[in-house]
């Protein structure tokens, strides 16, 4: 018998509960094991956050590239402030999130001090004419150089500069009316621990700081542990991003960082950043009390 035949057999045979079983879990694999553990982790992060969740995003780029937020803001009746300084970024953000009561899209740089410095962008064009990777579009900058490393000297004559309204981050909150933070995700290409060492956390106590460490120097790594630390913060170090746990968050996610994350490292501020340090279970991540 051909084996198309049995397949067609089995397929004519087999009873719909019974493949409603087969069919859901077989989904749901593919679904789960196909996602990094760090990623899996995070996830279940936001999902401990409040249905009604404050939150603020700085360098949202267009809401959905490589987003981790995205699916939560639309799926829950999160609210709070997303913002991109590039223009046409920020005209695809106010896109995505057109039709989402309670999101509002700010087209600001956030900084520690403002000042009358460009910021520096890749053009929209430039994708047509040269070969870039999809994230070319994400990496903004107040440095040129910083453009340039990642692209080479070819990325030059596309690197656009423009003054941009310049905010601190507690400006922008106090002008929106915002008085309660669950949440802060900062992905600002190595500018991440300026924006950090900006926050009052004797004033904002968010259950969960996202920031990515993979662009800043040694130093404020460092320095961004220490602060979280002292601030009462627990930490898991992913490939990429920081993630800072209240002690609330930490304990509702114990039994996820010993499934997905790799074995608990002591890590004090004056050591080399845990980022820095091999993996040998090769998990993605380390967790680590800040």
């Amino acid at each position: 018998m051909k084996t198309s035949t049995i397949l067609e057999l089995t397929r004519r045979w087999t009873p719909k509960p019974l493949k409603e079983a087969v069919r859901l879990p077989l989904s749901w694999i593919g679904r789960h094991y196909m996602v990094p553990k760090g990623e899996r982790f995070l996830n279940v992060v936001l999902g401990q956050l409040p249905d009604a969740c404050s939150f603020v995003q700085i360098g949202s780029n267009d809401g959905k590239n490589g987003d981790p937020l995205h699916r939560f803001i639309t799926t829950r009746p999160w609210s709070g402030l997303v913002v991109e300084p590039v223009p046409y970024l920020f005209d695809r953000l106010k896109a995505t999130y057109a039709a989402k009561e309670g999101i509002i899209s700010a087209n600001v740089a956030i900084v520690s001090h403002p000042t009358e410095s460009d910021f520096y962008f890749v053009r929209e064009e430039a994708n047509k004419i040269l070969e870039l990777p999809g994230w070319y579009d994400q990496i903004g900058s107040f440095s040129r150089d910083h453009i340039i490393k990642h692209f080479g000297e070819k990325i030059r004559p596309f690197i656009e500069a423009r003054r941009v309204q310049q905010l601190r981050l507690d400006t922008l909150l106090k002008i929106n009316n915002v008085i309660k933070l669950d949440l802060i995700h900062i992905d600002c290409e190595g500018y991440d621990y300026e924006i950090l060492k900006s926050v009052d956390f004797a004033v904002w106590r968010p259950k969960v700081v996202i920031f990515e460490h993979k662009h800043l120097c040694s130093n404020d790594k460092r320095d961004a542990f220490e602060l979280l630390s002292k601030s009462g913060y627990y930490g898991i170090v992913l490939d990429s991003d920081v993630v800072a746990l209240d002690s609330g968050i930490w304990r509702q996610t114990t039994y996820f960082r010993r499934r997905y994350l790799s074995k608990r490292q002591s890590f004090h501020a004056c050591d080399v950043p845990p980022s820095e340090r091999a993996d040998s279970r090769g998990a993605g991540a380390s967790a680590v009390p800040l």
